[in-house]
């Protein structure tokens, strides 16, 4: 009896579990084999909430809900598009089996009034990458953007007119077809365009340019939150949508997120497209992010825009890149460029740490961040809801997005870097009422720091945009309290007109532009060497001077006072006309430092080939202190020019102002002290640089010999004036000495 009812419920089991099973396939038929799954979505109709069509090849993931929005708001914006987003004809298609990104923890009931529900995020099958633009001359493009549907980022930018080494440029305009080939034959030789961002690492997680970080969204029912969820985008896969013929520089991603109480009843809620634009003859990226509601209810959201990732270091020197963030100021209507050090961020901040750019003052709100380096920048800005179609009257404040722009710290092959960004809706959720769609635009400038792109009107790749948010002053010109920034611009500009002339050789043109200022600047140079070889002469009258009042300071300085002022000598024009000339040298150092035309820009076929690197006759592998891998011969010419300009000026050679033997000894020690320091200043520097001062310092030195030839001439002409010639007879009647009156012929 024991086994007959065993037997009989062991039947009632598999009965059962075959039912179920039935009923299982039945509410949920397989894809026919050969059938492709429809990947362009379609936006929920008003009338009623789309139910999710589980499809196994789609990549998914349960997101469990969360209640707060995030800690840290940040901002980022732009401008509507006008053309729908292709593929927005298709019917959803929600996944059914999860991928392995990590989920969200969830609230407890207890913790929140709202209901414990399931949330589910829809993006692509797998790894996808797609380019737009391209770095053929002839295409017109400026820019080739490789982009993933890994958070819909951007892995990197080439530049079609800039190379990663000079050996890439010059191969390149000798035979392009040689250069692909030479590029698949040695690609550790040959390293491609110059790119801007990669890929950094945020807490052990890998995170594009660009990407969308974290989404908050919160269904509203009576402005009461009743539903909501934070989930992290960035390392999701998300769908390519497919691509417009109307539009073949655009590419486009889209993820949609659900929820539901049970797995059979998820619901739309939110679908975020993402696009990228480039066009022709323009280094300016137009991303989109349009969010379109799909439920019934109204949404809350808030979204992380991740912005550039950092760049390369340029400066051979030096490690100058910077965070830079533009400040909008209301009193004066302008945009106020700052920076942030790497190295002092990275010591200031904690791994991971985000710091928020909005509560560094209260002297106006944020309006772009990006990065940049020596010569090159990648700047997002959030454009401001109402800007349509470049409309230049309105503001360039996106006040209506309510955006926080941050920096964060990230890793990149074991380098601490960081990357900027913006949270849109970071003071105030963007609110979306059922079936509404809005969109938010960013205009990302990824290209060369070239003044005439900046403010040059007849330059084709200006915009007035670039001249409104004031990205000029991402062009640096040093820490020196003595730099006018306006005349190194026009140090920058001059030679540009000069290379035009010297047939695009700036090194020539550096040369040449030496020649021209120091010809300005000869009468200022002239006087200076005329009053200084008169403090020579009175040398010997005012060490006389020293000696007899040694003990009285005062009377010293009255005598000092009373020679020099018969002589016509003073003391302060020898150093004023120097005084006068060193915001001009200034000028020119910090214009042609930071010259991005001067990057890869060769002087000689063989020597000299790369004005912005030490001009490394040849090298090395194993690194020698003090001279690193290479010998470079232009510094040690510029020692030695030093050196010979030392020996011809008296001041260095103990001549002159020499009071005492001490004095004299340290004369002589600057003498060789001087080119010394210069060749260990100037061993690693950029050979135009070095090349400048060299040139400098030549025409100083033929500048000091012709003043001085011409000094000793006139000198000679006025002693041959005044010299006085004893002649035979009377002298005349004029010279002669008057005779005594006779006293006595004297009336009384």
């Amino acid at each position: 009896m024991d086994a007959k009812r065993l037997i009989l419920a062991l039947v009632l089991l598999v009965a059962a579990v075959a039912g179920g099973l039935v009923l299982i396939r039945a509410q949920n038929p397989p894809t026919p084999q050969g059938a492709a799954p429809a990947d362009t979505p379609q936006i929920s109709a008003p009338a009623e909430s789309p139910k999710a069509v589980k499809d196994p090849s789609a990549d998914s993931a349960p997101l469990e809900e969360t209640n707060p929005p995030p800690a840290e708001p940040q901002t980022i914006s732009g401008a509507p598009a006008n053309q729908p987003y292709p593929g927005a004809d298709a019917p959803d298609q929600p996944p059914d089996q999860p991928d392995s990104s990590p989920q969200i923890t969830a609230q407890s009931p207890t913790e929140s009034h709202e209901p414990m529900v399931q949330w589910y995020g829809t993006g692509g099958t797998g790894p996808e990458e797609i380019t737009i633009g391209s770095t053929d001359p002839g295409s017109g493009f400026k820019l080739l953007c490789r982009l993933t549907n890994v958070g819909a980022a951007m892995e990197n930018a080439a530049l079609a007119d800039y190379f990663t080494t000079v050996a890439d440029k010059r191969l390149y305009q000798e035979n392009p077809a040689a250069y692909d080939t030479a590029r698949s034959a040695e690609p550790n030789k040959y390293l491609g365009r110059y790119t801007l961002c990669s890929p950094v690492t945020v807490n052990d997680r890998p995170v594009g340019a660009l990407a969308i970080g974290e989404v908050s969204v919160r269904i509203l029912e009576n402005e009461e939150s009743i539903a909501s969820v934070k989930v992290d985008l960035s390392g999701r896969r998300w769908r390519l949508a497919p691509a417009d013929n109307n539009q073949p520089n655009t590419a486009a991603f889209f993820y949609t997120l659900y929820y539901g109480q049970t797995p059979s009843d998820e619901t739309a809620v939110l679908r975020i497209y993402k696009s990228y634009t480039v066009n022709p003859k323009d280094y300016t990226i137009d991303i989109s992010v349009q969010l379109v509601n799909l439920s019934q209810h109204d949404l809350s959201v808030t979204f992380d825009q991740i912005g550039p990732t950092g760049l390369h270091k340029e400066d051979p020197r030096m490690d100058n890149r910077r965070a830079a963030y533009g400040r909008f100021k209301p009193a004066d209507d302008v945009v106020e460029v700052k920076f942030e050090n790497r190295k002092r961020l990275m010591k200031q901040m904690s791994p991971n740490q985000r710091i928020p750019l909005s509560q560094a003052d209260d002297t106006g709100p944020v309006v772009w961040a990006g990065a940049t380096n020596k010569y090159f920048a990648m700047l997002m800005y959030l454009k401001p809801e109402e800007r349509q179609a470049q409309n230049d009257d309105v503001g360039v404040v996106a006040e209506s997005w309510h955006g926080g722009f941050y920096i964060q710290s990230a890793q990149r092959k074991d380098e601490p870097v960081y990357l900027t960004g913006v949270v849109v809706g970071a003071a105030g959720a963007i609110k979306l009422s059922s079936t509404q769609e809005r969109q938010v635009n960013f205009s990302v400038y990824a290209g060369p720091k070239d003044r005439s792109i900046f403010t040059d009107k007849d330059n084709p790749l200006f915009k007035p945009i670039y001249h409104r948010l004031n990205f000029l002053s991402t062009i640096e010109f040093g820490g020196c309290f003595c730099t006018m920034s306006w005349l190194s611009l026009n140090v920058m500009w001059l030679l540009k007109v000069i290379a035009e002339v010297t047939f695009d050789n700036y090194g020539l043109a550096i040369i040449v532009l030496v020649l021209l200022v120091r010809l300005c600047l000869h009468p200022l140079t002239k006087k200076s060497q005329v009053s200084m070889m008169k403090m020579q002469k009175l040398q010997p009258q005012i060490q006389k001077l020293r000696e007899k009042y040694a003990d009285d300071k005062d009377t010293l300085n009255k005598e000092m006072m009373r020679v020099y002022k018969e002589q016509g000598a003073t003391p302060l024009l020898g150093c004023l006309p120097m005084l006068l000339q060193m915001p001009i040298l200034i000028a020119l150092y910090t214009g042609i430092n930071a010259s991005v035309e001067l990057r890869h820009a060769a002087f000689l076929p063989v020597w000299i080939t790369d004005l912005a690197a030490p001009d490394a006759l040849f090298s090395w592998s194993k690194p020698l202190p003090l001279i690193g891998t290479s010998f470079n011969l232009l510094p040690i010419l510029l020692c030695v020019v030093m050196f010979l300009q030392t020996k011809t000026n008296p001041q260095m050679t103990g001549q002159t102002a020499a009071s005492s033997q001490q004095s004299a000894q340290q004369a002589k020690m600057m003498k060789y002290m001087m080119p010394g320091m210069m060749l260990v200043f100037f061993y690693p520097a950029a050979s135009g640089l070095t090349l400048y001062f060299m040139a400098s310092t030549a025409a100083g030195l033929l500048d000091q010999w012709a003043v001085r030839r011409h000094i000793r001439r006139q000198e000679q002409i006025q002693a041959a004036i005044e010299t006085t010639v004893e002649m035979p007879g009377k002298a005349a009647r004029g010279h002669r000495p008057k005779k005594p009156k006779d006293p006595f012929k004297t009336g009384l």
